[in-house]
Formats: C-alpha cells, sequence, structure tokens
C-alpha cells in the first residue's frame, strides 16, 4: 500500500463528468467520508500526465485551475482570472491573475511563478503529457523555445521540403512505404491476421486471395506477418496510404533530438512576463478562440515538481513517485490498486469540506454495479449514462438523481471523396434511428437537428426540426445519372455500440436499393480508412471542445477533417470563428457556420445521450445536492460542498 501526501490535476472537464459511487475503503469510517465511485483507476495521479476518467477524477480534487465552468459552459474566475487588450492589428496581449490568498495543501503561498513554470513545463518538447499540443499557440517565442532553436522555421521549412520530395503517396519509394505500414499497422487497419480488414474477410483471407499466401507461410512470428502484409499493401494499394504526416514527424522528432542533445540552448519564452507575485502577461502574436481555455493554467507548485527538472528532461516529473502538493479541497493520502484515499486539506482557501475524507473507487475494477451500489448504500455518488430502466430502478430508493446531457454527441459522417453531395443529402434525409436508439435508452437522449457545439451559448436555439427530410433521396434517385447501389461503412471497435446504429441505417438503405457493408475498426484505422476513401460513411463521437472553434474539423486544412470537407465559404467561417476572441457575435456566427455545414451535409447528427448523477440521502443532504451538474467543473467545484445528512 502506497501513502502520499498529493496534490494531483486539473479541473479538467472529461474528468469530473465521470464522478460515481464507490466502496469504502475504510470500514467504519462512517458519514464524515463521502464515498464516490468513477471510471477507470490507473494510479497515474499526477497533474501533468493524469488521463484515465477516475485518475482525473481524484487529481481534480487536488488541483484547482484559475477559472472554471460554471453552469453554462462558461469560464468563471475561481483561483484568478484571464483579461486580454489588442495590441496593433493582430496581437492580443492577455493578463493572468491569481488571487493572493492561496495556499498549497502544505501551506506554502502560491505564486505566479508557479503558473508560469506550468506554462515552461508544458512547453518543453521532451513534455508528453495532456498539455503536450500547447507549443501550437502563437505566443511570441514559444515555438523558439519548444524547439530549442532560434532558427527553428528554417529548419522546419527544411524538413517540409524533404517530405514533399520523398514521403508524399506520389513521391515516396516503395521501400519507405513498407517502412511506413509496418511501423504503423498500416495506419492502424491491421489489428491481427485474423481480424476484419477493409476489403471484406479477415486479413488472412485477403492475403491468400490476393496471391500472398506463400508469403504469409512463410512469416514465422506476428513481426514477420505484419512485414508481409506490409509488403502486399505496398504493392496492392500504395495510394490508398499517405505517409507523408508520419514522416513529417518522424524528421521532426529526429530534429528535436539533435536539438535538445547539446542541453538548454533557448531559455525563455519571450512573451510570457511577470509583472509581481500574483501576475503575468502572455502576448499571441494573433488572435485566437481558444487562448484562454489553453492559458487556464492549473496552480502546480514549482518549488516541488522542479526540484530535479531542467528543460530536456521531463520524464524526471514524470517518474517521481511521491505527489506534490496542491490547492484543492483534498490530498491525496493513500491507494491501493482501485482504491483511493483523500483526506481534507487544512489550507483549503474555500470553505473546510463537510466530508474529512474521500474515497475514490474503481467500481468496474472491484466489481460494484454502481446504479445498485447507491441504491444499497454502499455508495453515495455516481454518474451513469441515462437510461429508463435505470431511473425505473431507482423508484423508492433513499436516493435523489439529475438528469443531464453528455458532453458530446453521436453523429454519422460521410466521406467527400468518394460521396457525392446530392448523394450525402440523401443519406442524411433517411437516417432516421429513432426505433434503435428507443430501445436502447427509452426517452434518456435527444435528437439534434444540426452539427452543433456543445458549448451552451453556442447552441442554436431556434432549431426545431431536421435539416434533411425523405424527399431528400426521391431526389437525388430523380436526378442521380448513375445511382450508387452499395457503400461502405464503419465504426469504432472500441464503441459496439454504434454497430446496432449502422445495421439499422443498413435496413433502410437496403429498402432503397443500397447495400451497405459494415466494417469494425481500430480508432486509428478508422482514421486511415476514411483519409484514404476506403469507407464511405461511420460514425464517431463529437465531443466537447474547450470552445465553439470548429477550424480543425472543417476547415480544409484542419488536422481532424477526416471527411475531406472542402468549401470556400466554410473555410471563410471557420476561420472567422477561430481567430474570435471576445464572445460578441460569437453565437450568431456558430450558428451560421453549423447551418452551412448541414448544407454540405458531411456530418449528420444522430444522437445526444443523457447522463444521470445519483446521490444518496442517507449519507449526503438532499438540501446541499446540485440541481444542474451539467458543467464538469461546476460538478467538480460542488462536490467538496455537500453537506453530511
Amino acid at each position: 500500500m502506497k501513502r502520499i501526501r498529493t496534490a494531483a490535476a486539473l479541473l479538467l472537464i472529461a474528468c469530473l463528468i465521470a464522478l460515481s459511487g464507490c466502496q469504502s475503503v475504510r470500514p467504519g469510517s462512517g458519514a464524515s467520508s463521502l464515498k464516490v465511485g468513477v471510471g477507470t483507476i490507473t494510479c497515474e495521479f499526477h497533474p501533468f500526465y493524469a488521463q484515465s476518467p477516475g485518475d482525473r477524477a481524484v487529481v481534480a480534487q487536488t488541483y484547482r485551475s484559475i477559472q472554471r465552468r460554471g453552469a453554462d459552459n462558461r469560464l468563471i474566475n475561481d483561483c484568478g482570472g484571464i483579461s486580454y487588450e489588442y495590441v496593433g492589428d493582430s496581437k492580443v496581449k492577455y493578463t493572468v491573475t491569481i488571487r493572493d490568498d492561496l495556499r498549497f495543501s502544505n501551506g506554502d503561498p502560491v505564486t505566479i511563478q508557479d503558473v508560469i513554470f506550468f506554462y515552461y513545463f508544458i512547453s518543453d518538447a521532451s513534455y508528453d503529457g495532456v498539455y503536450s499540443d500547447f507549443y501550437r499557440n502563437d505566443i511570441e517565442g514559444l515555438k523558439a523555445y519548444y524547439y530549442n532553436d532560434p532558427d527553428y522555421a528554417a529548419k522546419l521549412s527544411e524538413i517540409a521540403d524533404q517530405v514533399s520530395k520523398n514521403y508524399t503517396a506520389q513521391t515516396i519509394e516503395k521501400a519507405d512505404l513498407i517502412a511506413y505500414l509496418s511501423e504503423t499497422a498500416l495506419g492502424g487497419l491491421f489489428g491481427g491476421i485474423d481480424a476484419p480488414s477493409p476489403y471484406g474477410g479477415t486479413w488472412k483471407a485477403w492475403m491468400e486471395s490476393s496471391g500472398h499466401g506463400q508469403a504469409l507461410k512463410a512469416a514465422k512470428d506476428d513481426k514477420a506477418i505484419l512485414q508481409a502484409v506490409a509488403q502486399a499493401e505496398a504493392e496492392a494499394h500504395p495510394k490508398d496510404y499517405d505517409p507523408a504526416e508520419w514522416y513529417r514527424q518522424k524528421l521532426t522528432k529526429e530534429y528535436l533530438q539533435r536539438s535538445y542533445a547539446g542541453g538548454a540552448k533557448v531559455t525563455e519564452i519571450s512573451g510570457i512576463r511577470k509583472v509581481n507575485d500574483y501576475t503575468c502577461t502572455v502576448l499571441f502574436n494573433s488572435r485566437s478562440i481558444n487562448a484562454i481555455s489553453q492559458l487556464n493554467a492549473l496552480l502546480v507548485s514549482e518549488k516541488f515538481y522542479a526540484v530535479n527538472y531542467v528543460k530536456g528532461e521531463a520524464k524526471a516529473v514524470h517518474d517521481m513517485k511521491s505527489f506534490g502538493v496542491g490547492t484543492g479541497p483534498y490530498f491525496l493520502s493513500e491507494y491501493e490498486g482501485n482504491r483511493v484515499t483523500m483526506n481534507a486539506n487544512e489550507y483549503y482557501s474555500d470553505g473546510k469540506p463537510a466530508f474529512s475524507s474521500l474515497q475514490f473507487v474503481d467500481y468496474q475494477g472491484a466489481g460494484i454495479e454502481p446504479v445498485g451500489g447507491v441504491a444499497s448504500g454502499k455508495l453515495d455518488v455516481v454518474t451513469v449514462e441515462a437510461a429508463a430502466d435505470t431511473v425505473n430502478r431507482l423508484a423508492n430508493q433513499p436516493v435523489t438523481y439529475a438528469v443531464n446531457h453528455t458532453p458530446a454527441y453521436i453523429a454519422l459522417y460521410l466521406n467527400t471523396r468518394t460521396v457525392d453531395g446530392s448523394l450525402r443529402r440523401a443519406v442524411c434525409g433517411v437516417c432516421n434511428l429513432t426505433e434503435t436508439l428507443q430501445a436502447r435508452y427509452g426517452a434518456y437522449y435527444t435528437t439534434p437537428y444540426r452539427p452543433l457545439s456543445i458549448r451552451f451559448a453556442e447552441y442554436p436555439s431556434d432549431v426545431t426540426e431536421a435539416f434533411y427530410k425523405e424527399s431528400a433521396f426521391s431526389a437525388y434517385q430523380m436526378l442521380a445519372e448513375k445511382s450508387v447501389t452499395a457503400l461502405k461503412a464503419a465504426y469504432r471497435s472500441d464503441r459496439q455500440e454504434d454497430a446496432a446504429l449502422l445495421e439499422a441505417l443498413a435496413a433502410i438503405l437496403k429498402a432503397k436499393g443500397i447495400t451497405l457493408s459494415i466494417l469494425s475498426l481500430p480508432a486509428d484505422g478508422l482514421q486511415q480508412a476514411a483519409r484514404s476513401g476506403m469507407i464511405d460513411l461511420w460514425i464517431n463521437e463529437v465531443p466537447d471542445g474547450a470552445t465553439c472553434d470548429k477550424y480543425e474539423e472543417y476547415h480544409s486544412d484542419g488536422q481532424r477533417n477526416l471527411t475531406g470537407i472542402s468549401d470556400a465559404s466554410l473555410d471563410s467561417m471557420a476561420v472567422s470563428l477561430h481567430t474570435g476572441v471576445g464572445s460578441g457575435d460569437r453565437s450568431a456566427n456558430a450558428a451560421e457556420l453549423l447551418d452551412h455545414a448541414a448544407e454540405l451535409a458531411f456530418e449528420c447528427p444522430i444522437y445526444q445521450s443523457q447522463q444521470i448523477t445519483i446521490y444518496n440521502t442517507e449519507t449526503i443532504a438532499a438540501g446541499s445536492i446540485p440541481t444542474d451538474a451539467s458543467s464538469y467543473d461546476g460538478f467538480a467545484y460542488l462536490l467538496p460542498m455537500l453537506q453530511r445528512a
């Protein structure tokens, strides 16, 4: 058993909605302990690295950030604030302040230097945790610091030229293509020789039917099998793969290794300036809607985490086995396997929690059925996906509950590389999966009628009916010179629940004369299949973003643009929203963007599920239970404010 005084992690959003019911680590602690169940606990309770829902739920109670999200999902001041002013034609200077009454759980005062340390640490290229894309921000001097090279722009240009010359789908040598396919398991498509291939049947069946059976038989181990399949793919489908981005990242990593080999050459980020013990400024070279969210730092202790750290050695921080000190209501005191105990932080600045300890349990790992656990009194709080049978089970039980939307929705994506606009609109028109959804959720889901932003402020509030209807398919059949008779669809293999949706869509399309074949692919493989045009449709989750920015998904050059959508008007709208700073007309601009996305019919929302947070009223005073836990940060913030029954 490990016993530690800790401070770990972030009022980060995705974490807290996983808060759920739990089993006490120390029997007999009674009502002074709040039992909270969570998703997977991996014991990575590190503010810079925690990723699983359970780990992040734990660390969210130990570290606070400058701002938190309120009930309407807007950022509001918590441990400080972030303001901005325009500088010249394009630059924006942000002023970051923290309160002067904050202390870490060991009594040390919190200063702005701790915030600056946070920015510097996540700007280190050797750091590979949850904030490792921070270097992409257009902060003055940030990229020179990240690449550890004042001449980084020229080096990146050389890499881009090399990739263009040697590693695109059109220019790559066969040996380099095979190397890429082997290293990436065919861009994520290859899940094993007996796993499904995108060509129908298994990879083994494809190898044998395509004349590569002997090469497969000669392969003696998994590595050799993958090499044989990679060589076969390089010969049969060389244009289905675009290795340019993988080679760009590979060459960039090699450049970074050389750059950091001689120690720290660039030691300052010129755009980050300390003003006083509680204030700093951050200068952005351009406007970005994401800037405030990116600057919303966790309050971590430089004194603790920097003790063995120098630039280029982020691993020294990751390898720390006893965790630090935090500013949250609790600190981590004990953990073993899937059970965690946290004690109240005597230096917490916003009032002593009513429960002297929290006990988190990975209820799956502990074998606890969460809904029944709360109803029986084994658990105190749990959040699970809502459905009619879940709610029915709570009747006449000593619990209260709140139902809210999940911070994501599920959409059907249509590949613009392989499906023309009229057919895309037609498919959206018949994509009515109500029967399947009601069988799963009852009434506990909603149907979005446009692609939407999960940020509440950007919902198109007046949308009440579907953009496309059944008639769109009739129009397609009348106008199409040559009707499509077969389409290929995919869902992520870690989301088996999506298979039923595609099967229901397949039945609808079959009645229209179109055969829909369905593949189950790993997440990386689905992306590869989409980008290469191997699949025409797929189902995936649209997660909550930090803002309503859709640039990366909708712009022609967006890094997450899997559909291949390319539209000048959409690009212009995405840029306009992306470079917005103040709230101003953001809601109207977002609605216009999302309406145009609906016109182009490349993303068809299917449903947004709901979640239910259940409270044990024999432990928790009903009057202290929040009526709206729809904001992750709001729920995290309110958890220590729950009162004992």
